[in-house]
């Protein structure tokens, strides 16, 4: 962990560096020590280094004295938590700035045109917005780069510049004012030298040491900034802002010369989405949405906390599972020029925000690149930052949807490759803003527009859209039969590949040569060819936006045939249809890869030929990696409103929200246009993902979430000997919405790994502590796996990922065995999980098996009868006479074998008391009632009980299956209604006794990685067949199983006279069983013990073709005891109430897991019967169930059962 290197003259103390590409170690120059006799820096080592500070230590009094937990290493920890303070008190502190900032600058007599400029809309909010960042950005790079040492020319003969530069014209000197009060005055001085300062770094200023830096100082970047003018006052306490911070209640500057750029990134791009709004009544002033009422910025795409930055250590891992390897194997394959193989590389991350994973990218490939350069020889300082700077400028490519952080991506990669003396290099041909999701490629184009094209959205004429679709198939089917081919000659875009990637491969270190770089990529963007290009494939996308109505220009939308006209003679589109193309690309921000990055692609003539089938290109990127927006792409109309009209954002429920966006209408007509734009606009971004057929995997359902759909487009723009890396929701291999990806991934062989984490120690703090993500690594079509991906689940802390207790293997063979319907991924927490529920599987059928249509019970599911928020105005608050109305059960009212477990008789919904559930006659009291012909409705075939399982659940939680018989009546929305008209009813009912059982449970919670037990889990559980049930019981072979079961389940469930019906389907007509809960205890331990020799089997079977399970489990009953440890809340309680404590509270007999034990014994109890022949003896008296009605005496009435209603 902590080590010691010397060479007598130099010493250095070591960290285990998790960054990997970050020096970790403290130097100590004994030699200029002892040379400049500096005695104070000198105790300061002694106390360093003395011996004490690297002896372990127990962490706690009486436990084991361990490494982490020396001094150093606490005093490392203390530093790193006020390193974190100190970041949350800076982007606090950033956001102040830009409020004086923005301030200062509108309110200064100077600044009329930018007053006159903002009133009349030449500028907008935004743009000042933007303007006011790039003026942050540059005081950002300045006060890190004069700290670092290097923003000037590093000659001799720059000496004295560099001086005068540092004394009158730095901005580290103008921060250390800001701590000033009596600097704070209404001059402007200040901004007057700093306009000086950004000058020279624009194009270069000898007379102060200033290199022509070019970047976020060219003198366009603010325009109308560098015309305004600011008070001393404002600025000096923007300043201020940005470059101290409280600790411990003094202030302290920012140590900008030691933080990373990815720390950076934290603070900044956490500012990227806030909504600006400005004042120029009165007295003028700028700040945030939200200010007034301390709230957050609603549909922010970054959340403000910045609570989706992605933590060092994932990067790390990531960097780790794609980077390295791929890079390993590329100097492997060119072992004569491995310098010139690795700068060929290319990484690229489609969501970059402010560049994380570039410059962890960047810095390991630097770190190679310098190793190589020096042949052997220990790097340099000097030699590693060369390095950077070739690896950012030939292997770094990025994209984001927002403008700023394309900026700020930029700059943080202008930080970490800064050289003294040398200008910002040329990246716009690299970091590109855009939306990666939204695009088209050549196979795409080439098989035209499609029909589904002409989808209504909101806004659109269903009739116009219908004429246009069958417009458009005519003219498409006359295309397939060529009567229109010699009217379509293709079209060819010259091969730009080799230009663009002579661009690429220049790395100048002049002002003069980074211009020509930027010259040489605007002449090629700007070429015919290109535009051609970039225009056919923008009106493909526009296509599916244009707005289909009655309109001239809604007319001129194109259809096939105007598609292949423009494609074969660019100049026959009209000038309205090229307008609206351009105004449609700026809107959506289309992004097309294939022209993004011709350096990158290669398209052939005809796709065909194409490597990459599904996309009509060749080659991509080595290396993709990324923490994509984890959002559903849908219009929130709650978080849309919270700002614009809090009343419907807080309307009681969903209907009521939209009678009142309704009466906007009349009310407020610009909102209620605003907000169907916004609506427009959401619809056609999740049109252009569900119908253009890039995304056949992700981009179906209802719901897309966005992203699914980038990691379907990394795994698109991934070279095929490749790799791809990112941070996702782990829904994307466990949902239903995502099965297609999953299954794609396992039947290839290109899944790697996948590693998933609890956010329960908020790795993401800003994220609900029950999140679950993962790591996931894919390969390209090239690198299948032949052992199956590598998976862990439930990880707390990154360290985890990949712990050999924790992972185990799955290949397409298990995930079809367990999953065969939606080939998902289930969830195990370790590979005993894994192999007792292949075990399971390899016993039982699944509910519901597709492929075959196999339904053993015939089940079908259906969600419950009304759904809570769009049926909320069938609801009835109160009860009336009669039998108008029926009960509306919630999922909440019911639990295992109790249709009466919670109700609202108080109000809000609160357990019923045992006392309540002890009188035959109680019923629920429900929230709402719904009219009974709304529910005969729905259930035609008018059943007199339902079985039902609540949706809403989680493998953590006390039980996850959750199933209750309840009267037949309305039903709310999370409970799943089970029926089957195959089988007699009293036989589907033994049912519940399966979902119930732990064994059931234990086997759903390796399917349930959220928080829904959904239809498509529910069916691919697995069940005992009819036929298994009407076979004997072998622990009482006088009995059926399904007998034997039924006794126990009717008195479990028939504890009140509405379920009457169920008893009778059993063939019970007598009253119904008291609730009392020890022998509802025994009942339900009997059913478990069952239930767990009927799903593992008996001992001499016992994992016959499993050495590995045996060896994990010798006999099934081990097998029972782990699955029983499983449910640590049921253990808790269990102790909980077993336990003993005297008056003074202390526990003087400590408590047991009674279930688990009870069970056992049970257990046991059956498997000698097996073995015997002998009955199995019930431990209850008397027996469960009914007692035949002969036996049934007044005077002596059974004490299970109700007295009867006569």
């Amino acid at each position: 962990m902590w080590g010691i290197a010397t060479d007598g003259l130099l010493l250095r103390v070591y960290r285990d560096n998790p960054a990997m590409t970050r020096p970790a170690w403290l130097e100590i120059d004994f030699q200029r020590l002892f040379d400049e006799d500096n005695l104070a820096d000198f105790a300061a080592i002694w106390l360093l280094l003395h011996a004490s500070r690297l002896k372990p230590r127990p962490h706690t009094e009486g436990s084991d004295p361990r490494p982490e937990h020396c001094i150093l290493e606490t005093w490392k920890d203390t530093g790193q938590q006020t390193g974190e303070r100190a970041l949350e008190s800076l982007r606090d502190g950033v956001s102040e700035a830009l409020r004086q900032l923005g301030t200062g600058f509108i309110q200064h007599p100077k600044s009329d045109a930018l007053r006159n400029a903002l009133s009349t809309g030449d500028i907008k909010p935004q743009d000042y917005y933007n303007q006011l960042l790039r003026l942050v950005y540059r005081l950002l790079f300045l006060l890190t780069a004069e700290r670092r040492e290097t923003a000037l020319e590093s000659g001799e003969e720059f000496e004295q510049a560099r001086n005068f530069y540092t004394q009158g014209y730095s901005v580290n000197q103008l921060a250390e004012r800001s701590g000033l009060r009596r600097y704070q005055d209404k001059h402007d001085d200040a901004w007057q030298q700093l306009k000086i300062t950004f000058a020279g770094f624009a194009t270069g200023q000898p007379q102060l040491a200033q290199p022509a830096l070019g970047g976020i100082f060219k003198i366009d970047q603010c325009p109308h900034i560098d015309n305004a003018s600011i008070n001393n006052e404002h600025l000096f306490e923007a300043l201020r802002h940005i470059s101290w911070f409280q600790l411990d209640g003094v202030a302290t500057p920012i140590n900008y010369r030691d933080m990373g750029a990815e720390e950076f990134g934290s603070v900044y791009e956490s500012l990227l989405e806030q909504v600006p709004q400005i004042r120029l009544e009165g007295k003028p002033g700028f700040s945030f949405v939200g200010d007034e009422d301390n709230s957050t910025t609603a549909g922010n795409t970054r959340k403000t906390t910045g609570s989706y930055y992605t933590p060092e250590s994932l990067v790390r891992e990531l960097i780790k599972s794609t980077l390295i390897p791929v890079m390993q194997q590329k100097l492997e394959d060119n072992p004569d020029d491995p310098v010139s193989a690795l700068l060929s590389m290319k990484v690229v991350d489609p969501a970059c925000g402010s560049g994380h994973f570039l410059l962890a990218a960047a810095r390991t490939l630097s770190t190679r690149l310098a190793q190589l350069q020096c042949e052997g020889n220990t790097p340099s300082k000097e030699d590693n930052q060369q390095a950077l700077r070739k690896v950012i400028s030939a292997c770094i490519y990025g994209v984001d949807i927002n403008p700023m952080a394309v900026e700020l991506c930029k700059v943080a990669l202008w930080l970490e490759s800064a050289v003294p003396g040398q200008p910002l290099d040329f990246l716009d041909h690299h970091i590109q803003c855009g939306n990666s999701l939204l695009g088209t490629t050549p196979k795409l184009l080439e098989n035209g527009i499609p029909d589904d094209a002409f989808k209504p959205i909101e806004g659109d004429h269903k009739e116009v859209c219908k004429a246009f679709k069958a417009t458009n198939k005519k003219e498409r089917k006359e295309q397939e039969f060529g009567q229109t081919s010699l009217l379509h000659t293709p079209h060819k875009l010259a091969n730009m590949s080799g230009q663009f990637e002579a661009i690429t491969a220049e790395s100048p270190d002049s002002f003069k040569g980074v211009e020509k770089k930027q010259r040489q990529f605007e002449k090629l963007v700007s070429d015919e060819g290109y535009q051609n290009a970039k225009l056919l494939a923008d009106t493909w996308c526009a296509v599916f936006v244009w707005k289909k109505d009655e309109s001239d220009l809604g007319r001129l939308c194109p259809t096939e045939n105007d598609y292949r006209r423009f494609k074969n003679n660019p100049h026959s589109i009209l000038p309205q249809v090229r307008s609206e193309v351009r105004r449609l690309a700026d809107q959506y921000q289309f992004f097309h890869w294939h022209l993004a990055f011709p350096d990158v692609f290669l398209f052939p003539e005809e796709a065909g030929n194409a490597e990459n089938k599904q996309t009509g290109w060749s080659r991509g990127f080595d290396v993709v990696l990324g923490n994509p927006p984890w959002e559903r792409l849908k219009l929130a109309e709650q978080e849309w409103f919270a700002q614009k009209n809090p009343s419907i954002a807080n309307a009681p429920n969903a209907a009521a929200r939209k009678r009142l966006i309704a009466k906007l209408e009349q009310e407020d007509i610009a909102l209620f246009h605003e907000f169907n734009d916004a609506q427009r606009s959401a619809e056609g971004e999740a049109h252009l993902l569900r119908s253009t057929g890039r995304f056949p995997l992700c981009g179906v359902g209802r719901d897309i979430n966005s992203a699914s759909v980038l990691t379907e487009t990394m795994r698109m723009i991934v070279e095929a000997n490749g790799k791809l890396g990112c941070v996702v929701p782990s829904a994307i291999a466990t949902d239903n919405t995502t099965k297609l990806f999953f299954r794609d991934l396992m039947q290839s062989g290109t899944l790697d790994s996948l590693f998933d984490f609890e956010n329960r120690n908020g790795i993401f703090p800003g994220v609900h502590r029950s999140y679950k993500f993962c790591l996931l690594t894919i390969s390209g079509t090239n690198g299948t796996t032949n052992g199956g991906a590598e998976l862990q689940f439930f990880a707390l802390t990154p360290s985890d990922a990949g712990d050999p207790e924790l992972t185990f293997r799955l290949n397409e063979a298990d995930i079809s065995l367990i999953n065969p319907n939606t080939m998902t991924c289930p969830v195990f927490r370790t590979k005993r999980d894994a192999e007792v529920t292949k075990c399971v599987y390899r016993r039982l059928p699944v509910i519901l098996r597709e492929e075959n249509q196999s339904n053993v019970w015939s089940i079908k599911t259906r969600p419950g009868l009304f759904h809570m928020s769009n049926h909320s105005h069938l609801f009835i608050d109160e009860a009336s006479e009669g039998d108008d109305q029926k009960p509306l059960y919630e999922a909440k009212m019911i639990h295992q074998f109790d249709h009466r477990w919670a109700d609202y008789k108080d109000g809000d919904a609160g357990d019923i008391a045992i006392k309540e559930k002890s009188h035959a006659d109680y019923v629920v009291v429900p929230r709402y009632w719904v009219a009974t012909n709304e529910v005969t409705s729905r259930l035609p075939e008018k059943p007199q009980w339902t079985l039902g399982v609540r949706d809403i659940c989680r493998n953590t939680d006390e039980r996850t299956t959750i199933a209750s018989i309840m009267p037949a009546t309305a039903i709310g929305g999370t409970l799943m209604l089970l029926e089957s008209d195959a089988n007699a009813p009293s036989l589907f009912g033994l049912n519940q006794a399966t979902f119930n059982s732990f064994v059931f449970d234990y086997i759903s919670r390796q399917k349930v990685a959220g928080t829904h037990l959904n239809p498509s889990i529910f069916k691919q559980l697995p069940v005992l067949s009819p036929a298994d049930l009407a076979g004997g019981s072998a622990w009482n072979s006088s009995h059926s199983l399904a007998d034997w079961l039924s006794t126990h389940i009717l008195e479990l469930t028939y504890t009140a006279w509405d379920l009457e019906a169920f008893a009778l389907d059993c063939d019970y007509d007598g009253p119904p069983f008291r609730w009392d809960e020890e022998r509802r205890f025994l009942l339900r331990c009997e059913l478990d013990a069952a239930y767990f020799h009927l799903y593992l089997g008996a001992a001499e079977a016992w994992a016959a073709d499993n050495p590995e399970l045996r060896e994990m489990f010798p006999t099934p009953r081990d097998a029972v005891d782990y699955i029983m440890g499983t449910f640590p809340i049921v253990r808790r309680k269990d102790i909980a109430r077993t336990e003993v404590k005297n008056e003074a509270g202390d526990i003087t007999t400590p408590g047991t897991y009674i279930t688990r034990d009870t069970i056992l014994q049970i257990y046991d109890a059956m498997t000698e019967s097996i073995a015997t022949g002998q009955p199995y003896k019930t431990l209850l008296d008397p027996p469960p169930g009914p007692i035949p009605v002969a036996q049934w005496d007044e005077n002596n009435w059974p004490s299970h059962i109700h007295p009867s209603r006569d």
